[in-house]
């Protein structure tokens, strides 16, 4: 199995890329999954390698390795207050409202915004459950197009 190529870490389609390039015998299947599911697929043996957001622990049988760190980005409609400056604080983002994807997740997206609202001493105001990343993104999206912030 092939998951890494220096210099492919932060891109996930070129390390694919890269490794159908180098490995043509290899046959590679992608298959669309949230990251809350992917270690039972790995420990089940349903799947063979897993691109995923780092997770508190895992099971059994898997291990995982961190290839690339993403940046957090604010989302905001252009005409809302906080777009106005250029930097944002952490206490910026007391009282705003957040879409937040997997709310029922204590790990993950959910435990980084929770670290980040400590550090800035606010609550969080979760206004809507994205569901899934990829759900979370067109729901801010839309809110973007409202101009409702996000």
């Amino acid at each position: 199995m092939c998951l890494k190529f220096p210099g492919h870490e932060s891109d996930p389609a070129k390390l694919l890329r890269e490794c159908r390039r180098s490995h043509p015998a290899v046959q590679l299947r992608q298959r669309a999954m949230e990251t809350p599911r992917q270690p039972d697929a790995l420990a089940e043996g349903r799947l063979d390698a897993a691109l995923i957001r780092p997770r508190p622990s895992y099971a059994a049988g898997v291990a995982a390795r961190v290839i690339h760190r993403e940046a957090l980005w604010v989302a905001l409609a252009a005409d809302y207050p906080l777009a106005r400056s250029d930097t944002l604080q952490l206490v910026d983002l007391g009282n705003q409202p957040f879409i937040v994807p997997q709310v029922a997740e204590s790990s993950g997206f959910r435990s980084r915004l929770e670290r980040l609202a400590a550090g800035g001493r606010f609550p969080i105001k979760i206004v809507h459950d994205g569901g899934d990343f990829v759900t979370g993104a067109q729901d801010c999206r839309r809110c973007l197009r409202r101009g409702a912030g996000a």
